[in-house]
């Protein structure tokens, strides 16, 4: 029996389907268009459950084939609309010849069978041919498939191989899960730290993305060194490239354009050196991160930047092999004198960077004598910003929390100037004293942050100055919150600013002005060359608003304008007017002879209380673990100062000298009774009445204590006669000259003086008061043609050794020059 062939069958069924189709199309039209519903509704249901797929939701492959089959199903189309188009021509003749020789011929029918046979043994050659092709293209892909699946095996095998030999790498705890919202936000607090980014200061540093506006911050150093750190320091283990992936956007490179023009002085000369050592392939460390990490254990603690660890307190850089007869370029800043244009006797002070050559054991050893500073250095940066976040971190209901410094003067602009106001000195500034606070809003109980600035038309920096822009300051905070009595304040470092005798002075009279509420004052520095911080963005944006109103077309040319105009368009800022009146008040009323503390620059807490009285505790980094007035159990302590109060005398003299005076010397003593502060009273009397038992002092009968003021500021304004008086009436003190004669001084007299370490060897000045063994001196000018009070009276404080000799009194001519006689032969 002959097998059957399906395929015939198929087509057979696929004919007689078209059949029944073609029937009820042209028969039945009801039955048809059902027909056409149905194969509709099928079509959709196909599309729904993806049997169908639409070519936007194919593969790349499935794309490629449909295609193909597009066009093989066009080409057909065409093919056969062609040959149903094309018209034959038969010859009827011809045509009956065939049809004649057709019917006479009749097949045999074992030929038929044969034919038969062989159509089937083709079409199975051909299917398995299609299949034989369709396995080598399926063979083919999984053979690729292989090799890229063994490229993967063995780079995820080496990396196991490498995780495998370090030891210090943990085994991956699958159990843990970490949310990932939770490391972005480790991620961002770790690049936001001062250690590791520095707050951009400039007031166009800003950057947007998608609305949201930042203040920029800049990396001061590496990824790949900042990866390291964050390892190392955080419990949360993620890959270098998720590390860089999640850097804040407004966490930027540095760029040339800008530079650092503040930076620490050790921190680039110890960069600078182990640059050139470096380069000259002496050691393998590149940086000065690299050369802490050379030096330290890992992880670093604060025992190894001091170098009292026991695992690293001997470790010392490895030099590789070098000549010592070769010769090494290096650079260095460092403070050189240079003799002033034009008077050759006059020097100036400058900063600059030099180049200079040495041999490598030179630099070797510069770099070892170098190091133990620059790792304190490094530790002091460390301890004050760790202080500093986990003082904000734990924060209490009673504390808050000042962090302030000194902004750029702003300049005063019009939007449109004339070419002599752009060019010339004509243009005014104003003085931007900016603070962050952080305290707890007392109705809510909760942590709030807030800025504020204080603004003054007077251009001064000093601790007088300080003294006026910090009280705004602190009645802003006791409006927040009047539960606060202890106040934290950090600042940056600099001695003509913050870190001085006079600052250490005004700690100990800020409470006098809120009795009853600050109990505790802590004045923190941050290591010189490192104190940006959140104060330096509320500046940048007082000048960048300004500057835009400006570019809008408003004016700020007065102070009153900038105050008023930046008061209207900056609401999330509390800006304060200090009156230039307030300020020269603040200044008057700071003593002139001052005890100072030997050390000061180590210092970076000053700690004061109210139970400590004029004492003060100082200590080279912050502890607010250990209480004021003690010593510090973690080793941060330098010592204590009893700073004497001068609110009823400013200055003292012995009464040895004191009973020399005339009697009928109007002064101000202070008389101290019983050791009850509200039994002592000051009294304006006469130097007869004062007798020398009640003015001695209980440690001994022989020392007695007078006071005497500075005239000019105590007496009153409307008490011009008492302070002529005053002046008239104090007898000449027996003081010892620098040539060794016995000079009568008193106040209000011309001197000459001794300079010494300096260009000018003499200088003329007048007696404004007498502290002891101290003169209060106001110098005069020279100028050509005689001599002149300068454009703003600065006093001085010197020893009674350095006046050489007591002058008459100058003449004035009508340019009010004060000329002196017998004096040609002093040198200026």
């Amino acid at each position: 029996m002959a097998k059957v062939n399906s395929a015939a069958i198929k087509e057979r069924k696929n004919v007689s389907k078209r059949n029944h189709y073609e029937f009820i199309k042209l028969n039945e039209p009801e039955k048809y268009a059902e027909l056409l519903k149905k194969e509709r509704e099928r079509y959709q249901k196909r599309i729904e459950t993806k049997k169908l797929k639409n070519i936007t939701d194919m593969t790349e492959r499935e794309k490629r084939a449909k295609r193909k089959q597009w066009k093989i199903n066009k080409r057909n189309y065409r093919r056969k609309k062609k040959e149903n188009s094309t018209i034959q021509e038969v010859n009827i003749e011809q045509a009956e010849e065939v049809n004649q020789s057709t019917n006479t011929q009749e097949k045999d029918p074992l030929e038929e069978l044969n034919d038969n046979q062989d159509s089937q043994i083709n079409s199975r050659m051909s299917r398995l041919t299609r299949l034989i092709g369709h396995l080598k293209n399926k063979l083919k892909f999984h053979e690729q498939k292989i090799r890229r699946l063994q490229s993967i095996n063995n780079r995820y095998r080496l990396k196991i191989h490498r995780l495998r030999k370090d030891k210090n790498n943990p085994r991956p705890n699958k159990q843990s899960k970490i949310h990932f919202p939770t490391i972005i936000n480790e991620i961002h607090k770790f690049y936001e730290e001062d250690t590791n980014s520095r707050q951009a200061a400039g007031k166009k540093e800003f950057i947007t993305r998608q609305g949201t506006k930042k203040t920029k911050r800049y990396l001061v150093m590496s990824l790949k060194n900042l990866y390291n750190k964050f390892i190392t320091t955080s419990e949360i283990k993620i890959s270098y490239s998720t590390f860089c992936k999640y850097r804040p956007f407004w966490v930027v490179f540095p760029k040339p354009n800008n530079r650092e023009t503040c930076s620490c002085e050790i921190h680039v000369n110890i960069k600078l050196l182990i640059e050139a050592l470096h380069k000259a392939k002496i050691i393998n460390e590149k940086s000065d991160y690299d050369f802490i990490n050379a030096l330290c254990c890992s992880p670093k603690t604060d025992n190894c930047l001091l170098k009292t660890c026991e695992g690293c307190k001997d470790k010392e850089i490895i030099c590789n092999e070098f000549n010592n007869t070769d010769v090494v370029e290096f650079s260095y800043w460092c403070k050189i004198k240079e003799p002033i244009l034009g008077d050759i006797n006059k020097v100036k002070i400058i900063t600059t960077k030099k180049k200079e050559k040495a041999k490598p054991l030179d630099l070797i050893e510069k770099l070892r004598i170098n190091s133990n500073r620059f790792l304190k250095h490094c530790f002091t940066i460390e301890k004050q910003y760790k202080e500093m976040k986990k003082l904000k971190d734990f924060l209490r209901n009673n504390e808050a929390i000042i962090h302030m410094d000194w902004s750029e003067n702003y300049e005063l602009k019009y939007h449109e100037e004339v070419q002599s106001m752009h060019f010339g000195g004509s243009r005014r500034q104003v003085a931007l004293h900016t603070s962050v606070l952080y305290l707890h809003e007392e109705s809510t109980g909760q942590k709030i942050t807030k800025s504020f600035c204080s603004t003054s038309a007077n251009l001064r920096h000093d601790a007088a100055a300080v003294w006026a822009h910090l009280k705004p300051v602190l009645d802003y905070i006791y409006q927040i919150n009047t539960n606060v009595d202890s106040i934290h304040i950090f600042t940056d470092s600099p001695s003509s600013q913050y870190r001085n005798k006079k600052i250490f002075w005004i700690m100990t009279q800020i409470h006098k002005d809120y009795a009853g509420f600050l109990n505790k004052l802590s004045w923190n520095y941050s290591e010189s060359g490192h104190g940006k911080g959140a104060a330096d963005g509320v500046g940048a944006v007082l000048k960048t608003t300004a500057d835009r109103l400006v570019n809008f077309g408003q004016d700020i040319g007065n102070f009153n304008d900038f105050y008023n105009i930046l008061k209207q368009n900056i609401p999330n800022i509390k800006i304060e007017v200090v009156s230039d009146t307030f300020i020269i008040a603040k200044s008057n009323s700071l003593p002139l002879c001052l005890p100072t503390f030997k050390g000061t620059l180590d210092v970076h807490q000053v700690l004061w209380d109210i139970f400590c009285g004029q004492d003060l505790t100082f200590r080279n980094f912050s502890c607010f673990i250990c209480e004021a007035n003690v010593q510090c159990e973690h080793g941060a302590h330098l010592g204590f100062l009893r700073v004497p109060d001068f609110t009823h005398s400013v200055e003292v003299t012995t009464l040895a000298d004191a009973r020399n005076m005339s009697a009928n010397i109007p002064i101000y003593v202070t008389v101290a009774t019983t050791q009850d502060d509200s039994q002592n009273n000051t009294v304006f009397t006469e130097l007869s009445n004062i007798d020398p038992v009640t003015l001695s002092t209980p440690s001994t009968s022989k020392s007695y204590m007078a006071t005497f003021c500075d005239f000019e500021e105590l007496v009153p304004a409307n008490s011009l006669s008492s302070l002529e008086m005053l002046k008239e009436n104090v007898e000449q003190l027996p003081i010892a000259s620098t040539s060794g004669e016995v000079l009568n001084l008193h106040v209000a007299d011309w001197v000459l003086i001794k300079k010494t370490r300096r260009a000018i060897k003499h200088q003329i000045g007048r007696v404004i008061g007498i502290c002891g063994d101290n003169i209060s001196i106001s110098v005069l000018n020279k100028v050509p043609g005689g001599f002149r009070w300068p454009k703003l009276r600065k006093r001085e404080v010197i020893s009674m050794n350095c006046i050489k000799a007591v002058l008459p009194e100058p003449n004035i001519d009508a340019k009010l020059n004060f000329h002196f006689e017998n004096i040609d032969f002093i040198h200026y």
